[in-house]
């Protein structure tokens, strides 16, 4: 979690994001959802069937929502959970 901690200092303090706070805000959420080892890509295996990956979708919207909610409520109990490894369960 210290990894994740220093990573927002940066986005922070990052000239980039100075002047875009809004934008800043939604990289640090998205860091703390995805354990900062999201890059864009699908990790999925190509040969699921339909139902598997609807499945997969359907549990990542729970999972954003439940974050996004225990976040507008309490922003450090947030960042405190892994939810990669356990979903915020």
């Amino acid at each position: 979690m210290r990894y994740l901690r220093d990573m927002e200092r940066r986005i922070r303090e990052s000239e980039f994001w100075r002047g875009k706070p809004r934008g800043a805000e939604a990289a640090i959420h998205r860091l703390y959802l995805t354990g900062a080892g999201d890059c864009g890509g699908s990790s999925w295996p190509s040969d699921a069937s339909q139902e598997e990956i609807d499945a997969r979708i359907a549990a990542e919207r729970a999972q954003q929502r439940k974050f996004t909610a225990l976040w507008k409520r309490d922003p450090e109990r947030a960042r405190s959970i892994d939810w990669q490894r356990n979903g915020g369960g």
